[in-house]
């Protein structure tokens, strides 16, 4: 295949330093021999610049840019209208693009996943096939109904390019994304945006519901493969009466000053009874849209929503990809999850800076300064929690892809104790530990001088030592947390030079996110799926299958 040249960009905005990097980076894969490359972006960094930018650039041939739901063609189109200086044609049921205009070539396509999976929609592009295909929110795109479109136009045109482009490109099911993808030809972690001064602080605050108990809920895979709660359980709780009120309180303390906040909820009915509530306290304030809303209803609420007269809008499932409100500084997340992809998807939707803020600042200090300068300086992340045995996800898993276990252990429970900026505690925690690593690292050397002996030459007329003992060294942790922590994979090395307050506090933070290898071994003779259980948990499942006879628990574990 000759070398793909870019083509003419007059009517495009000029692309940041990175989303010029990340186009280059993608031409460069495609030129030496990728078929098919991943972009990864943040929310809010604009990847819509990014795909509009590209396709634009394209001369081998039609593109197609996949949507995976139906009500994001529309929106995805009218981005791209608004970067290209015309509207892409949509190809979804009835509607489609003219066959006259696709054998000229060099058009741009959106198309829903649901209609370009049909080999017969695809035969009117046989003379012009696409020569690039863009999947925005790749992600799901090691699903059978996004390989059977790549097949079917791959067919069609061998030489056909595939570039995947995301803000979460982690799985849980371990399905790779290797499979449709050959390489990442650019990434960007949210840390390094917010650092960057792309996108806005992140601060966390969480919230105890002493009315609900998630330990008795069930898990389930979602649609990424990821363990999540089950969802018709999480519902039921949180849809009590006790519950709502428990969460609409700390919501209205949180938003007094009339911020915007978009609430992502358990469920359907969910969403619709917690605006109910909201609007019981303020009278018009919350709206609630889930996937069976009317589009002009939909329209019209988050219409409404954008021009600030709504000021709370709870939704279920809908406002996770594709939805830009620069104008949220409150993401309310009023369920739990267990999926870093979904948390990530949620956070997002509030870490964009106000139009026009950052832009036209050529350092990160100037853009980090506007930012803080702005009517939002930074977002809030308001996580609603509750009794439970299951590790759920924080904002500081989402930040902390950078630092080790400790230091993120330490700093989650910063946050939980009094909230606070994310990246701070990251920062924070990681110079105490720090810190606390030098002290013991300077009782080591202090223990071993103190602690060496020297066999001696009593013949010698200078008593000098002929010989010296090796050096055994214990960092202060007894044999029974050294017990513990092997049990929980630490190596011995490690574990013994822990010191007591060190062992203790692993000890704990292992404890609260898994079971010990005993423990495993255990529940996975009863058939349990291991991987849901953290210590006390185990405890209490092993406990109550010795007392029923060492028989598995009908209904319990995963």
């Amino acid at each position: 295949m000759s070398e793909i040249h870019l083509g003419t960009t007059s009517a495009m905005r000029i692309l940041r330093d990175y989303q010029n990097q990340a186009k280059d980076c993608t031409f460069s894969e495609f030129n030496r021999g990728v078929q098919s490359t991943m972009i990864v972006l943040p929310t809010g960094t604009g990847k819509t610049v990014v795909i509009s930018k590209i396709a634009n650039e394209w001369d081998n041939g039609n593109v197609l840019i996949l949507a995976h739901r139906i009500e994001l063609l529309d929106q995805a189109a009218d981005k791209l209208h608004s970067e290209l200086g015309y509207r892409p044609p949509i190809e979804q049921g009835q509607r489609g693009a003219e066959v006259d205009l696709l054998w000229q070539g060099g058009n741009i396509i959106v198309g829903s996943v649901q209609t370009m999976r049909n080999a017969k929609r695809l035969d009117k592009y046989q003379k012009m096939p696409f020569g690039l295909i863009i999947i925005d929110e790749c992600h799901h795109a090691t699903a059978a109904s996004y390989r059977a479109i790549l097949e079917n136009c791959l067919g069609l045109n061998p030489d056909c390019k595939v570039l995947g482009v995301t803000a979460t490109p982690k799985r849980a099911d371990d399905t790779a994304l290797g499979i449709v993808f050959d390489s990442v030809a650019f990434s960007m972690e949210l840390q390094e945006a917010i650092e960057l001064g792309w996108l806005v602080d992140i601060q966390q605050e969480y919230v105890m519901i002493d009315e609900v108990d998630f330990s008795g809920i069930g898990s389930s895979k979602n649609e990424l493969g990821e363990a999540d709660f089950n969802r018709g359980e999480l519902e039921e709780i949180l849809s009590s009466e006790e519950a709502l009120h428990a969460m609409v309180t700390p919501i209205l303390d949180r938003t007094s000053k009339g911020e915007q906040a978009l609430i992502f909820t358990a469920g359907v009915m969910h969403a619709h009874q917690l605006a109910t509530v909201l609007n019981r306290h303020k009278d018009g304030s919350a709206f609630a849209v889930d996937g069976e809303t009317p589009k002009e209803q939909r329209s019209e609420i988050v219409a409404k929503f954008h021009k600030n007269q709504v000021q709370y809008l709870c939704n279920f499932g809908v406002f996770t990809e594709g939805f830009d409100a620069p104008n949220v500084s409150r993401v309310i997340m009023g369920r739990p999850t267990k999926s870093p992809s979904l948390y990530i998807q949620m956070l997002g939707r509030g870490t964009r800076p106000l139009n026009g803020v950052v832009d036209g600042h050529t350092s990160p200090f100037e853009r980090r300064d506007a930012i803080e300068s702005s009517a939002k300086p930074h977002m809030l992340v308001l996580d609603f929690v509750g009794n439970s045995r299951h590790k759920a996800v924080s904002a500081v898993d989402a930040l902390g892809g950078n630092y080790d276990v400790e230091t993120k252990q330490l700093a989650e429970k910063r946050v939980r104790e009094h909230g606070g900026d994310v990246l701070d505690e990251l920062r924070k925690a990681k110079a105490e530990i720090r810190l606390m690593r030098e002290e013991e690292r300077m009782k080591v050397v202090k223990g071993r001088a103190k602690y060496t002996s020297q066999k001696v030459d009593v013949f010698n007329d200078h008593a000098a030592p002929v010989e010296q003992s090796p050096e055994i060294f214990r960092g202060g942790s007894s044999d029974a947390q050294i017990a513990l922590l092997v049990n929980f994979e630490v190596p011995y090395e490690t574990a013994a030079k822990y010191s007591k307050r060190q062992a203790s506090a692993v000890i704990e933070s292992m404890k609260e996110r898994r079971c010990t290898t005993k423990q495993a071994k255990v529940l996975s003779r009863f058939g349990y799926d291991v991987d849901e259980f953290n210590f006390d948990g185990a405890s209490r499942t092993i406990d109550a299958i010795a007392a029923n006879g060492w028989k598995r628990l009908e209904g319990e574990g995963a």
